[in-house]
């Protein structure tokens, strides 16, 4: 079965309609627990020395 634009973005609709998400912190602690997140979580570090 593939996925149409028009299910992707009526699922992506329903999950922000149902308030589905999650905060930086929880998206983390989930990551490492190896359990099911939202999103990838994702950070950028850059440093000038």
């Amino acid at each position: 079965m593939q996925l149409t634009r028009r299910d992707l973005v009526l699922a992506l609709s329903a999950a922000a309609y149902a308030g589905i998400g999650l905060d930086s912190k929880k998206r983390v602690e989930r990551a490492l627990e190896g359990k099911d997140v939202d999103r990838p979580p994702f950070s950028g570090w850059h440093h000038f020395i």
